[in-house]
């Protein structure tokens, strides 16, 4: 009724609050006020503001009208907590609600290190040829791509590509099918490498080139035969 606060029943967003988003966020809301009606929306970066007080104009901050029900609108990349409440028309404001906005719209850098290794876990050295097949893991006990950075959300993960178009979660496995993480065809063998943040940016790719030549020698016996 009017002249009793009130809470909001419901906030939405246009994207995951309280984790990472490369996209904008916009904060919906909806609320039950049977007296004077909804006045506005408001939001503060204050953890300490007050719901009445003379400090309010200070912290609190007027966003849009109340029929749009829309809390705020945010595009620059943030981490920060916020609250939001609404007010009637009679002055009456609801308990404030936290919710953290948290913006990364920046990719990471690409992977600097990927290496390669033989099957008894010596190094490859990448373009180079080789007779042997090649496995895209680094090291026994650290296999995967490394390097790349990011300042916001962090990095979530590195990815693996043959082709730079289908790309899966870079976890060594290796199987005689599985052959994205084992080289064994006669040719050059390309793998693209990419860092991926908490937000969902991806990074430029890393390629490393890997030859193998299987069939020198039966090469080798053919053009000696044709003499």
């Amino acid at each position: 009724a009017s002249g009793v606060a009130f809470n909001v029943r419901h906030l939405g967003v246009s994207a995951t609050a309280d984790q990472w988003n490369r996209d904008d966020i916009v904060l919906r809301g909806t609320t039950f006020e049977e007296g004077s009606g909804i006045k506005n929306w408001q939001y503060t970066y204050n953890a300490s503001a007050t719901v009445t007080g003379s400090d309010d104009k200070v912290h609190w901050v007027n966003y849009s009208s109340p029929e749009l029900e829309s809390i705020g609108h945010w595009s620059a990349e943030r981490n920060q907590n916020t609250y939001v409440r609404v007010c009637d028309n009679s002055g009456n404001c609801s308990e404030k609600t936290p919710v953290k906005i948290m913006i990364d719209k920046t990719k990471p850098t690409k992977p600097t290190t990927m290496e390669f290794v033989f099957g008894d876990w010596s190094r490859y050295t990448q373009d180079t040829w080789t007779n042997q097949s090649v496995f895209a893991a680094s090291t026994k006990d650290s296999r995967g791509p490394s390097g790349s950075t990011d300042s916001s959300s962090g990095i979530a993960k590195y990815q693996i590509s043959s082709d730079g178009s289908t790309w899966v979660d870079y976890n060594y496995a290796y199987s005689e099918t599985n052959t994205i993480y084992a080289m064994h065809s006669t040719g050059e063998n390309v793998r693209y490498f990419r860092a991926v943040d908490n937000a969902g940016n991806v990074s430029d790719t890393n390629t490393t080139v890997v030859k193998v030549e299987k069939n020198k020698d039966k090469k080798r016996r053919n053009i000696q035969s044709s003499i």
